[in-house]
């Protein structure tokens, strides 16, 4: 890939700006402030976008750092490169309210999507982070990031796969310790769900059990009673039956007209008037209705009394008839929730899919584990001997060889001499980490060859070591854009007839 213009319409210092690239080596001078890592950020910013952060980090985040004052919605530019023997052009507005990005090819006309991975794919496949360390280094950035680090495991993994760079290791073991947390939730929360499950039908069961404990003592209270009842019954005396109380009416009647006949037969023989014998006859009538009142009032003729002891035997008879009903009812209940209970209790005991899922995950995190963990000693060894092939020329061969461990902790061999890193001073610190930035490159870009972007990374470097690490930088043949605000590198590049592309920034230009 070569990054041929920038158009930057409005982005931070820069209104209107046009700046062209060429192949090889650019230099892009100015002083302090006169935009240079304006420009690096405007680069990354096309290729990957500018996110913004929230709450009060918005206040300072890169985002808000070179969003135009007067008019934001002019936040925006265009980038033109060539990849793959074709030129393209990428267009983005980054303000807030108006965001946008188109991506065309200039070559045949064709409109791409930035949002279907057309730009990754042109890019190589490569991540941000990938890109910022490794082919992006900003100022009093030469050491990398924790980044990087797992950016080279990520592709130590891919390399044992054969997936070129399509299997993320990170993310792969994030999401698998994420499955495997929520796994672990979601059977702690069936557990719980099945003990509540397990402890209301037990309730239920003991409720049950106990309603007919209850039963069968009122049941047995109530046959005893019964029995009790019945002996007391056989024991007692007979009474004498009682007389028809139709026939004591009919006795009072009777006795009443005998009454009557003989006053009347009292009368005649004594010989009273008629009406006399009349009055007497109503009279008796008078008392015999009256007798028959009375008798009615207090005797009821025709209905017979009842008998205290049979009527309490037929209530409890009817109570225990309907206790027993009960009874067997709630036996079949407990019988059923029994049953259910116990059923439950062997589902449960049965063998949980989640537990299954759990013991999977558990395996791929393993697998992924010592996967990586062998890939990082087989791709380990290419990267010691490029970034060991680099020191080496950078240090004339002071130092030959670099070893890596799995955290990225280096060291240096000096002959037989082994030189921790603290040891070492800072230029030679700077050295390493080029090398390394350079090694990592080669390994996590293998799909396309991206521009070189430098920011002041040489500040650290005396002469000669400045002029071999241009002469490398040269011989890879890789676009290079060189940020710097002395004119040491320009120099050096003459000294060296190392032919370059400047591009001097003006204050009046931005």
């Amino acid at each position: 890939m070569k990054i041929r213009e920038l158009r930057v319409k409005h982005f931070g210092k820069f209104q209107n700006a046009r700046i062209c690239l060429r192949d090889g080596i650019n230099l892009v001078a100015g002083e302090n402030e006169s935009g240079k890592s304006t420009l690096h950020t405007f680069i990354r910013g096309m290729f990957f976008g500018l996110r913004r952060m929230r709450g009060r980090a918005s206040r300072t985040d890169t985002y808000s750092r070179y969003e135009p004052w007067e008019d934001p919605a002019l936040y925006s530019g265009e980038l033109v490169f060539e990849s793959g023997g074709k030129r393209f052009r990428i267009s983005r507005n980054f303000s807030r309210n108006q965001a946008s990005e188109r991506l065309i090819c200039e070559t045949d006309g064709e409109l791409l999507s930035v949002a279907d991975g057309d730009l990754n794919m042109l890019l190589g496949g490569i991540s941000e982070n990938i890109f910022e360390n490794t082919v992006s280094v900003g100022q009093l950035k030469s050491v990398t990031g924790d980044g990087l680090a797992q950016e080279l495991k990520n592709y130590m993994a891919n390399c044992q796969g054969g997936l070129d760079g399509a299997l993320d290791l990170a993310a792969a073991e994030e999401y698998l310790k994420k499955k495997r947390s929520g796994l672990g939730a979601a059977k702690r929360e069936k557990q719980e769900r099945q003990k509540a499950e397990k402890q209301a039908l037990l309730s239920k069961l003991s409720y049950v059990r106990r309603e007919c404990e209850n039963l069968e003592e009122n049941l047995r209270t109530a046959e005893e009673n019964l029995k009790r009842q019945m002996q007391q019954g056989k024991d007692a005396p007979e009474r004498p039956g009682e007389k028809s109380r139709g026939g004591m009416a009919a006795a009072g009647a009777a006795a009443a007209v005998l009454l009557l006949a003989c006053v009347c037969a009292l009368c005649m023989l004594q010989g009273f008037h008629p009406l006399l014998l009349a009055g007497l006859a109503l009279s008796a009538l008078l008392l015999l209705g009256i007798v028959r009142y009375f008798l009615r009032r207090r005797i009821q003729p025709g209905r017979p009394k009842e008998d205290p002891a049979r009527e309490q035997i037929s209530r409890l008879q009817w109570n225990i008839e309907f206790l027993s009903r009960d009874l067997r009812e709630k036996k079949t209940a407990a019988e059923n929730a029994e049953t259910e209970y116990r059923e439950y209790c062997l589902a449960c005991e049965e063998q949980d899919p989640l537990e299954t899922d759990i013991a999977g995950v558990d395996l791929a995190l393993e697998t992924l584990k010592e996967l990586s963990s062998g890939m990082e000693q087989k791709a380990g060894a290419g990267l010691r001997q490029r970034m060991s092939e680099l020191l080496s020329a950078l240090t004339e061969g002071r130092y030959t060889s670099v070893s890596v461990d799995g955290d990225l902790n280096l060291g240096l061999y000096s002959g037989n001499t082994y030189v921790p890193l603290y040891q070492a001073s800072r230029g030679t610190l700077e050295q390493v980490y080029l090398a390394l930035r350079l090694a990592a490159a080669e390994l996590l870009c293998p799909e396309e060859e991206l521009p070189l972007l430098l920011d002041e990374v040489f500040a650290m470097y005396d002469d000669r070591r400045l002029g071999r690490a241009l002469k490398i930088l040269a011989d890879q043949g890789r676009q290079v854009l060189l940020f710097t605000c002395q004119s040491r590198e320009e120099q050096i590049l003459k000294q060296l007839s190392i032919p370059y592309h400047k591009v001097q920034l003006q204050e009046e230009s931005i």
